[in-house]
């Protein structure tokens, strides 16, 4: 139920912001944008079957991230890119397992240092790894994180992996311990999964799903780097055992999309901070949304086509890409 999250700076204009590269990755292809009308398909040109991508990640400016393995194979590589994806160097890395659910999500903090979760679900089995050079050398931080998920860090020591529970390291990722959410109303122990976080300085949002006869969703805001978390809005729930369920995007600490895909999928856009949400019901599902500004949005649908908003949700477009 976790998806890459984007995040975006917010032009004042309300259009796409110039001059930082955003990735929308497709299957296995990777393309980028700076202004949601031009875009360049930017995939490693040695990047082949039986290899593929599973994982993409552009923290601002022109840097760039891609973790492309082989399963099985134990042949895998991070690629790192410091102009937007025209040039790649590639690093080996390892390969996760076959099984359904296996993976690699990585998290770039700046252009040097990023984390690797590789995620093993069939063998109830996930851990991490952290490089501090760029994706020169990697070193195993942890053998055993307390559950599969993804990781997002503010620093070199406060992260947190969210899962079907939210964890936070104060140590870079070595240890972690739980971190309580307020549930919503009715809802008291029945979290069944968590957004990827996302951060603009000091404010950060993080999406939750509840299930009790129905679900819902849980909108969590923090102004203090994630001590403290409070609950600002409740949404209907994405509809149960759909893959995956919504997809969080910010694009500024106040300005961010919401993506279910449910039975009836709907594109959510707070302008707010996520006190307050637009709904725009959908014709089709998309997930792993790369929100450019509070108006313009690509998203993939289930099929692997690419798809762009202009209005805000309202109404979506194939991308000619």
């Amino acid at each position: 139920m976790l998806a890459a999250v984007a995040g975006v700076t917010l032009a004042a204009t309300g259009a796409a912001a110039p001059g930082k590269t955003r990735a929308l990755w497709i299957g296995s292809s990777v393309y980028a944008t700076t202004d949601g009308t031009s875009w360049r398909n930017v995939t490693p040109s040695d990047i082949r079957p039986p290899a593929a991508i599973d994982n993409v990640a552009f923290p601002g400016g022109d840097d760039g991230w891609l973790v492309a393995s082989a399963c099985g194979s134990g042949q895998g590589a991070v690629y790192r890119t410091g102009d937007a994806g025209r040039h790649w160097t590639r690093y080996p890395f390892q390969s996760h397992y076959c099984q359904a659910g296996s993976n690699f999500l990585v998290y770039a903090l700046d252009s040097h240092r990023a984390w690797v979760v590789r995620n093993e679900p069939a063998a109830s089995d996930a851990s991490l790894f952290g490089t501090k050079n760029g994706g020169r050398t990697w070193r195993r931080v942890n053998n055993s994180l307390p559950d599969n998920g993804a990781v997002t860090f503010v620093d070199g020591r406060r992260g947190w992996l969210t899962s079907g529970r939210l964890f936070r390291t104060l140590d870079g990722g070595k240890t972690w311990k739980r971190q309580s959410l307020p549930a919503p109303r009715g809802f008291q122990g029945k979290l069944l999964a968590l957004s990827r976080m996302s951060f603009t300085g000091r404010q950060g949002i993080v999406v939750g799903e509840y299930f009790r006869k129905r679900d819902v969703l849980g909108v969590y805001r923090t102004s203090d780097t994630g001590g403290q978390w409070r609950l600002v809005a409740t949404l209907p729930g994405a509809g149960a055992y759909v893959f995956p369920q919504f997809t969080l995007s910010s694009v500024s600490a106040s300005t961010a999309w919401l993506l279910t895909s449910g039975a009836k999928p709907v594109a959510y856009v707070s302008k707010d901070g996520g006190r307050h949400w637009a709904r725009h019901p959908l014709a089709q599902r998309f997930f792993a949304p790369v929100a450019l500004s509070a108006r313009v949005a690509a998203a993939s649908n289930f099929h692997g086509l690419p798809y762009i908003t202009r209005d805000g949700g309202r109404t979506w477009r194939l991308l000619r890409l």
